[in-house]
């Protein structure tokens, strides 16, 4: 009778570990870097682009279900909402910052109204 009950515990026990789900919620995960996309962005004033932003962990997973805030450096030049849409203001250069607790990353914009492959071919021979 012991070596029967200790054999359906064997069993129940195996079960119950070959059960578990190494996946993480993603309460449990924690964010370690944010990637930004797209990268420096030239605009018009007045122009409208929509940012993306992936968050990693230490181990490189995505996390999706986190809320980002995101901010302007210089309002007065560019504005970004709370779901990452970009709106140029004024010519002028700053940084669009997306942040969750500690962990933060950041972009450079430049709004102009000069034409902006001129200015791409600028910036792109000047590195």
């Amino acid at each position: 009778m012991n070596k029967q009950f200790s054999l359906i515990n064997l069993i129940f026990a195996s079960l119950l570990l070959l059960s578990c789900d190494d996946t993480k919620s993603a309460a449990e995960l924690v964010p370690e870097s944010i990637n930004i996309t797209p990268g420096s962005i030239i605009i018009k004033p007045e122009e409208k682009q929509q940012l993306r932003a992936q968050i990693l962990t230490i181990d490189k997973q995505t996390i999706d279900d986190m809320v980002i805030t995101w901010s302007s450096d210089n309002e007065s030049i560019a504005i970004v909402d709370q779901k990452g849409l970009l709106t140029g203001k004024s010519q002028g250069t700053t940084y669009i910052l997306a942040t969750i607790g500690n962990v933060q990353s950041s972009i450079e914009i430049t709004v102009s109204a000069i034409r902006r492959r001129i200015l791409s071919e600028l910036f792109t021979s000047s590195t």
